[in-house]
């Protein structure tokens, strides 16, 4: 008799996994397409169409009515994958000026709760938007100038600083007028021509000279004559990039015998005195101290002591027609009282 032949029903493959909505309050356009083409190549879809309606899936209420309104006069489904893609990109675009991100970046500290960790993510992220200069090592006149690539100036520029450096060598007036990129005019101290090294190459060049402390900035006048415009910004990168950096101390113990006034015990002291203007006809104000908690006395009281011993506070007798104010005790979790 002939064997029956058994088939084996192959489990069907769950698709209740979807992508998570898009959200633009939580995460940017960006980390969307990283999920998204994550998402189909695992999921093994190759059909522009089909990826088009995951993309569209996707999408939370309010970025789905913005998709409508970018696709109009046509649907978002007479639309590509890839013209949705470049649609929503152009607007969840993150609108970021240069300047404003570096200060934001270099205002950036450590929060107390943050982990180092996530404190150099953090730092990571916001240098993405930072857009920094090149900056491209040159020598002029034996003094090593750092100088920033700029293609829009025609002309090289250092500052007052880097003129001292060299020597306050003598100068020659601007003779024509420079504008800065808002229209204001930019005042120069003059101009010499100077002795260029950059990658085994001299040149004699000329060089103009800011009278406050600008940035030094490498003009289309170096560029050209230094050929780099002949490089791509990846090998200037690279060209420009520090190699090594010797401190002078072979090792820790060096460095602290250098530098015995930082690391020794104590509070130290700023060898100054301040000064505080006050008008002659202000009236004094005496404040009366705050009560403490009874249960602070003991800890603020050693704490004065240990400050007064230490030099960093000092006992007085002040009458009520000086000026005198209430200390704030503030409990830093520390065992420390400020």
């Amino acid at each position: 008799m002939p064997s029956k032949s058994t088939t084996v029903e192959q489990p069907i493959r769950s698709n209740t996994y979807r992508l998570h909505e898009f959200d633009p309050t939580s995460y940017d356009w960006d980390d969307l397409e990283v999920l998204f083409d994550t998402y189909i190549a695992v999921e093994g879809v190759t059909d522009d169409n089909k990826k088009r309606n995951l993309l569209i899936t996707a999408l939370g209420v309010q970025p789905f009515k913005t998709l409508i309104s970018v696709c109009k006069p046509k649907k978002p489904t007479e639309c590509s994958n890839l013209e949705i893609i470049q649609k929503l990109g152009t607007n969840y675009a993150r609108v970021t000026f240069s300047s404003t991100e570096r200060l934001k970046f270099f205002a950036t500290c450590q929060e107390s709760s943050q982990s180092l960790t996530d404190f150099a993510n953090s730092l990571r992220d916001k240098s993405v938007t930072c857009d920094h200069p090149i900056q491209i090592p040159i020598q002029i006149d034996a003094v090593q100038v750092n100088f920033e690539l700029d293609t829009g100036s025609r002309i090289t520029i250092i500052n007052e600083y880097v003129w001292k450096l060299m020597g306050k060598p003598k100068l020659h007036p601007v003779k024509l007028t420079y504008n800065s990129f808002s229209g204001h005019p930019i005042p120069f101290k003059g101009e010499k021509m100077i002795k260029v090294n950059y990658n085994d190459r001299c040149a004699q060049l000329p060089l103009v000279i800011c009278d406050n402390n600008r940035n030094n900035i490498l003009g289309r006048n170096w560029i050209n004559v230094l050929h780099l415009s002949n490089k791509t910004l990846d090998a200037i990168v690279s060209d420009s990039s520090i190699q090594n950096i010797n401190s002078g101390f072979k090792n820790l113990n060096d460095l602290l015998i250098r530098y015995d006034d930082i690391f020794k015990d104590g509070l130290g002291c700023c060898k100054m005195k301040p000064h505080l203007h006050i008008k002659s006809n202000v009236i004094p104000k005496f404040c009366k101290p705050r009560s403490l908690p009874f249960a602070y006395s003991q800890a603020v009281e050693n704490d004065l002591n240990r400050l007064v011993t230490e030099g960093v506070l000092e006992l007085i007798t002040v009458s009520k027609n000086e000026f005198a104010t209430a200390m704030t005790i503030t409990d830093l979790k520390i065992s420390e009282f400020a």
